[in-house]
Order: structure tokens, then sequence, then C-alpha cells
């Protein structure tokens, strides 16, 4: 009976401990000091409706970013923000879409030609096409559920 439990419960252990590796790596639920170590030149950039945004540009002045989004001191959502004109966001939007679709298909809940929706265990992954400033923009985001 002891024996049963217990090879019951590793085996509930093991799957967990596969589902859990088999989903994207993200930062959420890491601390704003451990995010800032990975990213030394990370800065204020204002309030967002969950926290308090930071960002961390391109250093060589191109036009992707990476955003945090920061809630009692633990990172509660992140997306990289990429724009242009010259087909490069359509290219990353693509590539991710197909290499996401391609490993997590059985996570995929949205699915529309400028929007792919991703629903993991403790975070959603957004991948996003859209127009803004007159540019084209992808995003790349995962929010904590």
């Amino acid at each position: 009976m002891i024996r049963n439990v217990v090879l019951s419960i590793l085996v509930l252990f093991s799957i967990s401990m596969y589902a859990q590796q088999d989903e994207p790596v993200s930062n959420i639920g890491k601390t704003l000091v451990e995010i800032k170590q990975e990213f030394p030149n990370l800065e204020y950039y204002g309030y967002d409706n969950q926290g308090e945004d930071y960002i961390s540009r391109d250093p060589n002045g191109g036009d992707t970013s990476f955003h945090f989004v920061c809630s009692n001191n633990r990172i509660v959502k992140e997306y990289m923000k990429s724009q242009d004109n010259d087909g490069f966001s359509i290219m990353m939007y693509n590539h991710f879409c197909e290499s996401f679709i391609e490993k997590y298909k059985w996570a995929l809940k949205t699915d529309t030609p400028s929007r792919k929706q991703f629903v993991f265990r403790y975070y959603t992954l957004d991948i996003i096409l859209k127009k803004e400033n007159n540019k084209d923009t992808m995003l790349f985001m995962y929010q904590k559920r």
C-alpha cells in the first residue's frame, strides 16, 4: 500500500517536472535585481496597468527593446518589441510563430494571422504583429496568469 502511494507520488512528480521543462523559459517571477543583472542598461520607462515598466533599449540604436513589468518586486510581464518598415519585424513574427507552433502546438489557444497565443501553466505567451506609429510592430510577450 505505502509502496503504491510512493510510486504514485514519484510518477506525478516526474510528470510535473517534465511538463515544466516542456515549456519555454521566461523571466516571469524573477526579481527586478535579477533582471538588472542580465540587462545592465535597464531603465524606468513608466507605469503599466500591471506595475512599473522598465525598458532595455538596443545599445546600437536599433528599434528593438525589451520591457519588464514589475509588481511587488517580481516580474509579471515581459516583452520584446521590434519596429521597422523593412520587413524585419514581419520576418521575426513569422519565425517565432513557426517555431512555437512546431514545438508547443498543444498550448496554442488563439490563432489569427496577426496574433498567436499560447497558454502555459504559469503564464501566457502572445506573439503579435500590428501597425504602430506607421511601422510594422512585433511583440513577443509573456504575462503571468
